[in-house]
């Protein structure tokens, strides 16, 4: 299947979520509880923080595609976009945050095939890895050098995402669980 006919495809499922890894559909599971909370936290913490700042950004909870390549469509826990977007669509262009929040049976997955892949869309300038049983956060960023990110582990503190020069504090993304 390609992206396209799995957009398509995906719309007409109902509640069912699915993403589309190297062209088969794979049905998400149904979250917990605590994974539903941590991604509320996460796209709050984000958005307090773009309305701190003034920014022309958007924050994009759970739901919204990211189409990695035409084998490979993606539906990241939140994300971020600062250029335009039509209100119509289902699809995020050229999101430059994308959060996964990890639960065991998508830690793998996350931590490994996604952080490949979310680097391969070019306006992706962060990847956060949630993990609110951990309560840290994996920090995934670019360098500016071809093929290199840097990567922070954090539990407290401020989390500073540039672009498009927000800053979190690590504790808010997870909010009261």
């Amino acid at each position: 299947m390609t992206a396209a006919d799995f957009i398509v495809w995906a719309q007409q499922q109902g509640d069912r979520r699915f993403e589309l890894e190297n062209g088969e559909p794979l049905e998400l599971s149904a979250e917990k509880a605590r994974h539903a909370l941590a991604k509320h936290a996460t796209a709050r913490a984000l958005e307090d923080a773009i309305g701190r700042t003034g920014l022309d950004c958007r924050v994009f909870p759970d739901g919204m595609t990211v189409v990695v390549n035409e084998q490979t469509v993606r539906l990241p826990d939140a994300a971020v976009q600062c250029t335009p977007f039509d209100l119509d669509s289902t699809v995020l262009a050229e999101p430059i945050i994308l959060v996964e929040i990890v639960s065991p049976s998508s830690a793998y997955r996350d931590e490994n095939h996604k952080l490949a892949e979310y680097f391969t869309v070019p306006s992706v300038m962060h990847y956060l890895l949630v993990d609110p049983v951990g309560r840290r956060v994996v920090h995934f960023s670019r360098t500016g050098q071809p093929g290199r990110l840097d990567t922070r582990i954090v539990t407290e503190g401020t989390l500073t995402l540039a672009p498009p020069d927000i800053e979190i504090a690590v504790l808010d993304l997870f909010g009261d669980i």
